[in-house]
């Protein structure tokens, strides 16, 4: 089930499980996300203000800790500002990104193009 949350317009659902995930391409507005980590170990699930996905070692605009078998969810209720894109990426080190080898999180992310 798919929640509508207030001021964004557009969610964005991963098929299966995925490492990365390309929200939007351009200037948008995050409302909220939710990860479950499928993988037997912790994860950080990492937000980065971009259009593609970024190299490793690149520093996010948000990280949230994700353990092992367990969802996590983040809301903004005014919305959180990314000025190039919104790109999710799942990394197995904090605070700079090592992108997980495998497909490890289910995710749900709404969000409104623009500010």
């Amino acid at each position: 089930m798919v929640t509508k949350i207030a001021g964004a317009d557009e969610t964005v659902t991963t098929d299966g499980a995925k490492k990365s995930l390309v929200v939007s391409a351009e200037a948008a507005r995050l409302f909220s996300a939710s990860f479950w980590n499928t993988s037997a170990a912790d994860k950080y699930l990492m937000f980065f203000d971009a259009a593609a996905v970024p190299a490793d070692g690149s520093k996010p605009k948000l990280i949230c800790l994700c353990p092992t078998k367990f969802a996590a969810s983040m809301d903004f209720i005014d919305g959180r500002r990314f000025s190039t894109g919104i790109v999710v990426v799942v990394s197995t080190t904090e605070p700079t990104l090592t992108i997980s080898a495998t497909d490890d999180g289910l995710m749900d992310v709404n969000f409104r193009r623009g500010f």
